[in-house]
């Protein structure tokens, strides 16, 4: 069984599972609040589960708060490339009542070359006028261009003229649609300035965000065809007293991944429930 990783003087958040194929460990990420200030976030910890021992590890704190003194949130899990190499983990740092800061709230990724071993955040985007939370991260197959992002897509599978290192970071927001944010580097570096993707109306809510081939698997070599599915509430924040109401919780599938612009290019819908209130 899961066990609980928290403590009578702390709150946990937003805990998100995770299997690595290849060693068959099973990863809990969740953000722990520290001591005397029970704000959302804090510090993102993790626990391991080892497959042959059935036995968790003791927690190991990956991403401080006292980095900054500043909370740090998790609301989406893993996403791993598809050459297996990068794990990315999004977060971002949010303001509690206790903070002693001068560091913005913003945006970013946590990033393990090894698997889970050890991590290393990246990226500090902002918007003036809203929050970027709750992000949700995909790995793209279009051609890297150089509009930001680092990396110019030097290293490309030039066998089927595809980019190897193109990510999108898609986030929730005050804004009444969701931004996007890409990277040419695997999220290395990003683009300095958030995007709004008009397609995709969203009430303040979080949405998810996974790449699937035919077979519910990616497709490594770039071939067939590869879908983006999104989960989300595709409507824009609803008038008082039902500002806080979500319906229309939908899933949302892309079949291409090139994303140049924004997703113009989403033709299919499944209503999954009618309604959903928080």
């Amino acid at each position: 069984s899961t066990p609980k990783p928290s403590s009578a003087a702390s709150d946990v958040y937003k805990r998100q599972l995770h299997t690595c194929a290849e060693t068959g460990k099973t990863f809990l990420f969740y953000s722990q609040s520290t001591k005397n200030c029970r704000a959302p976030g804090g510090d993102v910890k993790v626990i391991v589960l080892d497959p042959e021992t059935q036995k968790w590890s003791a927690p190991e704190t990956i991403l401080p708060y006292s980095k900054g003194n500043i909370n740090k949130v998790i609301a989406n899990t893993v996403t791993v490339t598809r050459d297996q190499k990068t794990w990315i983990l999004p977060f971002w740092r949010e303001r509690g009542r206790c903070d002693n800061t001068e560091v913005s709230p913003s945006a970013g990724v946590l990033i393990s070359k090894d698997k889970g071993k050890t991590w290393k955040a990246h990226g500090s985007i902002t918007l003036p006028n809203t929050w970027l939370i709750e992000q949700s991260v995909v790995e793209l197959t279009s051609k890297a261009t150089n509009n930001g992002g680092g990396g110019g897509g030097d290293e490309n599978d030039h066998n089927n003229n595809i980019s190897v290192n193109r990510i999108a970071m898609f986030c929730r927001t005050a804004a009444g649609h969701v931004f996007r944010i890409d990277s040419n580097d695997l999220g290395a570096t990003w683009e300095h300035k958030a995007k709004p993707v008009l397609a995709l109306p969203n009430p303040n809510a979080k949405l998810t965000m996974k790449t699937f081939g035919p077979s519910g698997r990616y497709r490594a070599d770039g071939g067939g065809k590869n879908w983006i599915v999104a989960v989300m509430n595709d409507h824009k924040e609803l008038p008082q007293p039902y500002r806080r109401s979500r319906s229309k919780l939908r899933l949302i599938v892309s079949q291409h991944l090139q994303f140049e612009n924004a997703i113009c290019d989403m033709f299919f819908v499944l209503k999954l429930y009618m309604s959903e209130t928080t």
